[in-house]
């Protein structure tokens, strides 16, 4: 009977142990399994998800467009052609008025035409007229000692500006009563929508970077003249001189386009 409980009991215990380890062992296995499992999930979020330099960074949205400066285009009052682009119906004189000034020192082959035609009616208007308004501001001239201001006029038809008649061109003439010498000035306002074309042959002066027609030329009695044309800003600038040495008109065009 001792022998018989004995081996009831070893059987017993053995079916318990067996029944702990496949426990254990499905236990086991359901661990092993899940690990798995998760590890699966994990490896896959961890694949799946992109890589820190591929991710395009938040932009945020702009509140409001930045608007492009608009571009100001500096406005041209004066340009330099060469003759041979001249219209064909001017071409020729032009060219003349080049041929010209290149052998005898002006344009006119040292004809008097325009100069100091105004000055007696200069000196009326500026004894018996009025000061008036000018579109622009006028040069300062640096005169030669023993010049002053004997005739003033103004030209070209007036507009009308905050209701005031303003003249857009004017003429000064300056002597000097000791020697009889004479400068004149002459200014005219320029308009971008209309830009005068100036010659390139007929600028034989560069003066501050300035192209410059200068002519010379002699009366009948053998008095020197001097003529300068030039472009100065939004004018057209023309000085003559009678008995006014060359050198002395020339710094009078270079202190104008300087100033």
């Amino acid at each position: 009977m001792g022998a018989i409980a004995m081996t009831t009991k070893n059987h017993t215990f053995k079916t318990v142990s067996r029944k702990v380890l496949n426990h254990k062992a499905l236990n086991y296995k359901t661990l092993t399994l899940g690990a798995l499992a998760i590890g699966a999930v994990v490896g896959g979020m961890l694949f799946l998800r992109p890589n820190k330099a591929e991710v395009a960074p938040i932009i945020p949205a702009a509140t409001a467009a930045t608007p492009t400066p608009a571009v100001v285009k500096k406005p041209i009052f004066v340009q330099y052609h060469s003759i041979d682009d001249a219209p064909t119906h001017e071409r020729k004189a032009l060219a003349q008025q080049a041929q010209r000034l290149a052998r005898t020192g002006s344009t006119s082959g040292g004809e008097l035409t325009f100069e100091f035609k105004q000055a007696t009616h200069a000196k009326m208007t500026y004894r018996f007229g009025r000061k008036q308004r000018l579109t622009f501001k006028p040069i300062t001239p640096v005169l030669p000692a023993g010049f002053v201001l004997t005739g003033r006029q103004y030209e070209g038809k007036p507009i009308q500006v905050e209701g005031r008649s303003t003249y857009l061109g004017w003429y000064r003439l300056f002597e000097n009563p000791d020697t009889k010498a004479r400068i004149e000035i002459s200014e005219t306002q320029l308009s971008a929508d209309a830009p005068i074309v100036l010659y390139r042959e007929l600028m034989n002066e560069t003066l501050a970077n300035t192209p410059v027609q200068f002519e010379t030329l002699h009366d009948k009695k053998g008095v020197v003249y001097h003529n300068a044309k030039f472009a100065k800003g939004d004018r057209l600038v023309q000085i003559s001189s009678k008995g006014v040495a060359r050198e002395q008109i020339l710094a009078m065009v270079a202190q104008a386009l300087a100033d």
